[in-house]
C-alpha cells in the first residue's frame, strides 16, 4: 500500500499491469453494518427520498474488502452496501478505509491515437457538477466483472464515430485506487488505448456537458497532479470541447479534477516511463 503525495488523499492498494481478465471478482455476500452513530442519519435520508418518490429504491452496491495475489491473479473480496449508506458516510472524513461502505467502482483513462486522453466535465444535473473526471467511470453492479464494467461506462459516457473503437483485451488494471475527493471509495484504474482520434470522439451529455482533451504532454500531466486543477481555454469550453492548457496561461478556467482521475495520471506516467506502457503519440 502506498499513499500519493498527490490529490486530496490518494492510498494505491495495489499497482501492476494486468489484463483485465487477470482482476477476480469474489462475492463474499457479506453486508455492511454501519456504526450505531450514523443509523439514524441514514434512516432519515431514506424517509426523505421516498417522501419525494415513493418509488425510490435503496439498491445494493458492491463494496471493496481486501484483496490478494494468487497464481498471478489479484483476487478482489467483495461484500455489499446500500446507497443510502454510502451518500451519507462518503462525507464524513477522518476514519480509515474499511469503516467506509467503499463501493468498488472502474475508472477507465482512454487515451486517443493522436496522444489525448479523454476526460469531461460533470454536468449540472449530476453529483459533483462542475469537477473533471475520466469518460468510463462507474460502479460495479453484482455478478459483473471489470472488463464489462470498464465497456459498459466507456460506452455509456463517450460517443464514438467509429463502432470499432478500442479492443478491450488491450486494457490493462494500473492499479486499485481509493480516493476521497469528492466522495470516498476505491477503484480499479484502467488504462484504454484507442483506435480512433481525438476528433472522433465526443461526450454523452447524459453525465458530462463538455469533452476535456488532455495531451499526453509530461509537462502538462504534471501541473495536472500538483496542483489538483485542470486549466481549460473559457472560449473552446464553452463550445463544449476544450483542450487542457499550462495552469499559467491567464485566459484560462481552472476546474476541480478526481482524486481518482489524479490517480490513474500518475499511475499511468510511472508505468509509461517504466516502459511497461506504450503511447501511441506523446506531446511536448
Amino acid at each position: 500500500m502506498r499513499k500519493s503525495q498527490f490529490g486530496e488523499e490518494i492510498i494505491y492498494l495495489w499497482e501492476g499491469c494486468s489484463p483485465l481478465e487477470d482482476i477476480v471478482l469474489v462475492e463474499s455476500g457479506r453486508i455492511f453494518e454501519p456504526p450505531d452513530f450514523y443509523k439514524q442519519k441514514i434512516e432519515e435520508f431514506r424517509q426523505q427520498e421516498l417522501a419525494k418518490d415513493p418509488a425510490w429504491h435503496d439498491g445494493f452496491k458492491v463494496r471493496y474488502e481486501n484483496h490478494q495475489q494468487k497464481l498471478g491473479k489479484l483476487i478482489v473480496n467483495l461484500g455489499m452496501t446500500r446507497y443510502s449508506q454510502d451518500r451519507i458516510m462518503r462525507e464524513v472524513a477522518g476514519n480509515p478505509i474499511n469503516w467506509y461502505p467503499n463501493p468498488l467502482s472502474t475508472d477507465a483513462l482512454q487515451e486517443t491515437d493522436d496522444g489525448f486522453f479523454a476526460l469531461g466535465v460533470r454536468g449540472r444535473k449530476t453529483d459533483f457538477a462542475g469537477i473533471v473526471d475520466v469518460l468510463g467511470a462507474g460502479t460495479i453492479d453484482k455478478d459483473k466483472t471489470v472488463a464489462e464494467t470498464v465497456e459498459k461506462e466507456c460506452k455509456g459516457e463517450t460517443v464514438y464515430s467509429s463502432k470499432h473503437s478500442y479492443d478491450i483485451h488491450k486494457a490493462v488494471a494500473m492499479a486499485l485506487i481509493y480516493g476521497t475527493r469528492p466522495q470516498r471509495n476505491t477503484t480499479v484504474g484502467v488504462r484504454v488505448p484507442l483506435e480512433v482520434a481525438s476528433k472522433e470522439i465526443d461526450v454523452n451529455k447524459k453525465e458530462h456537458s463538455e469533452l476535456v482533451l488532455v495531451p499526453n504532454s509530461e509537462r502538462i500531466v504534471e501541473g495536472i497532479l500538483q496542483t489538483g486543477y485542470i486549466a481549460l481555454s473559457k472560449n473552446l469550453l464553452a463550445e463544449g470541447r476544450a483542450v487542457a492548457q499550462p495552469l499559467e496561461k491567464g485566459d484560462s478556467v481552472k476546474l476541480l479534477v478526481y482524486d481518482h482521475t489524479l490517480g490513474l495520471f500518475q499511475r499511468y506516467l510511472e508505468l509509461r516511463n517504466a516502459g511497461l506502457i506504450k503511447s501511441p503519440y506523446v506531446h511536448s
